[in-house]
Order: C-alpha cells, then structure tokens, then sequence
C-alpha cells in the first residue's frame, strides 16, 4: 500500500511505498524507471534480505521532495536519504535519532526535516550532505516554542 503522497515531474512520478522502497515510474508509459530500498539489504537474486529491524514499518512513510534532480525523503530507520532522481542512485544519507515520516523540505541548496517521538515534532535539521547539524528544538518544556 501506499500512505505517502505521491510527488511527480516530467521525469517521473515518485512514490514511497509502505515496503519502504522509493519508486521512480516514467509518467508517459507507467514503466519502472528505478526503486530504492530505503533500508539498509543485501540482494539474493530478487530477494531482498533487511540488514535492519524496523519497528513502525511502512506506516512511518515520509513523502519525497525532489530538487535539483535529487529526491530527499525519510525513513522509519533514523534516516534521511538524498538519491539521484534519474538513476535512483544514493547521493548521501544522515541519520538521526528517531523515525522521520514528514515531509522534507529543501531550501537555500540546505534539507530542512523533522523527527516525529510520540509528543510530536522534536527536532529540525539542516545539511548539505557534507555537514547536518541540530537546527531547532521546538517540543517540549523550556523554550518559547513548546
């Protein structure tokens, strides 16, 4: 299934599936252009063996954001990924310290995203792929935002 809004350009509709694989489909034919397991697996022929236990699954789906010919989307395994849009080749990834279901932003060349715990948004990121770091804490007691 899908729980993810679908995100889509003249080089292809992207789609995050609830098997925690992004999809790249030609909008013209349908035909798969590529997919990308968003968690860490080896192959065995066209079986995919998960080098990671998730707890959540596919229901922590994160919508991809595309710009610049990359695609930026979350996963329920601590990650954000960065893949080529053309290829669905991995540009880089950063992990954090808990599940990202939002979606990511990207602005001013920076991916901007968020870490959804059970009291809601705590943390928001920046990074280039060179360099993320803690940008703002907005849940919790202490702070004007809270």
């Amino acid at each position: 299934p899908i729980f993810a809004d679908l995100v889509g350009n003249e080089h292809g509709i992207l789609i995050s599936s609830s098997g925690l694989f992004l999809y790249s489909l030609d909008p013209e034919s349908g035909e798969l252009q590529w997919r990308h397991s968003l968690l860490s697996c080896i192959y065995e022929g066209k079986k995919r063996i998960l080098a990671d236990v998730v707890a959540g699954g596919g229901d922590y789906q994160s919508p991809p954001t595309v710009s610049n010919g990359k695609v930026s989307v979350g996963s329920p395994d601590r990650f954000v990924h960065v893949v080529d849009h053309a290829s669905g080749e991995e540009i880089w990834k950063f992990e954090t310290s808990g599940q990202v279901s939002g979606a990511v932003t990207i602005q001013g060349g920076k991916v901007f995203f968020g870490q959804v715990q059970t009291l809601g948004l705590e943390h928001l990121y920046a990074g280039d792929g060179l360099a993320c770091q803690f940008f703002l804490h907005v849940a919790g007691q202490g702070n004007d935002l809270g």
